[in-house]
């Protein structure tokens, strides 16, 4: 994978999201005994982690693992410094973790949701510096891109990587911890939070009327709570309309138009439904909180049975 390969015949598909990408990275790691295994994709805006375990084995990351590090690691180093700036911007899409929320929260750091799609982070970094106020230090998507300073507007690979490595060499060097150490360390200070994500597919023009009939259906649904979760507020993107549960509060949304489902559970967490645009799927994604891990996973298989 070190040459250049126009046909990428080393693995199977380009994307650091799966693991069957890493697999002749993996075996040079195992080969070294390497603590840290980085992947890109071909045009270095998406990064991949695998990390060894103090039983020898290589855990992956999962995009939304690897922000919430990133951005705790960030505010940390900025904050047992000095240098927190009081007008801090942190942003992510609505489709990554709602941990990220809380870590922001306990910091005093503002956190700026967006849709799904960096180039809107990037809009809203234009939009601050055109203001001149507020001060961007770290985005991320659960896409596995990551953004830290205002160089760019885009997610970056090469740097988010050279951001892992740095975090991983400063937790073992100041602390002897892994970056499974500190993700654990995270939940326990934050509560554990697990996502997924599932995308079902709806070939040809009755799979596009069917997607049309499910979200619609989805809309019409007076949903309470979800697999036995209270739900908070029920956000619809593409009428621009958010809901307070249980009393049937209405507030506006302040994000573009989209065609896109929210329900925000009590405590953390949600459940979001997004038709693709540009394939005949719908993605839902599945945010549970939970005190420990098995709470969570017992949740989260909980709310994606009923839902």
């Amino acid at each position: 994978q070190a040459e250049p390969d126009t046909e990428f015949s080393t693995v199977k598909v380009p994307n650091p999201e799966e693991r069957d990408a890493f697999e002749l990275a993996l075996k040079y790691a195992e080969e070294n005994r390497a603590e840290l295994v980085l992947a890109t994709d071909p045009d270095a805006d998406r990064l991949g982690v695998l990390v060894r375990d103090n039983d020898g084995h290589y855990q992956g990351l999962t995009g939304n693992q690897l922000g919430v590090v990133l951005l705790y690691y960030l505010l940390s180093q900025h904050q047992r410094r000095g240098t927190l700036p009081q007008d801090g911007v942190v942003m992510k899409s609505i489709a990554s973790t709602d941990l990220a929320d809380v870590i922001a929260a306990d910091f005093g750091v503002k956190l700026t949701n967006v849709l799904v799609g960096f180039k809107y982070i990037g809009e809203q970094i234009k939009l601050m510096e055109d203001q001149g106020s507020g001060t961007f230090l770290f985005g991320f998507e659960e896409s596995n891109g990551y953004l830290a300073g205002t160089y760019a507007r885009d997610k970056d690979a090469v740097q988010a990587a050279a951001l892992t490595a740095e975090a991983a060499l400063y937790y073992k060097e100041t602390e002897s911890k892994t970056l499974l150490d500190v993700l654990r360390h995270i939940f326990d200070t934050y509560g554990y939070y697990l996502d997924e994500q599932v995308a079902m597919s709806f070939p040809g023009l009755e799979g596009k009327e069917k997607m049309e009939r499910i979200m619609a259906d989805l809309r019409g649904q007076q949903k309470t709570d979800i697999g036995g979760i209270p739900l908070e507020v029920m956000e619809d993107y593409l009428t621009g309309k958010g809901v307070k549960l249980p009393e049937g509060e209405e507030y506006s949304l302040t994000l573009p138009q989209a065609n896109v489902l929210r329900f925000g559970f009590q405590g953390g967490g949600y459940v979001m439904a997004r038709p693709s645009g540009t394939e005949p799927k719908i993605r839902f994604y599945f945010c549970v909180r939970g005190e420990t891990e098995q709470e969570a996973k017992a949740a989260l298989e909980k709310v994606k049975s009923e839902f």
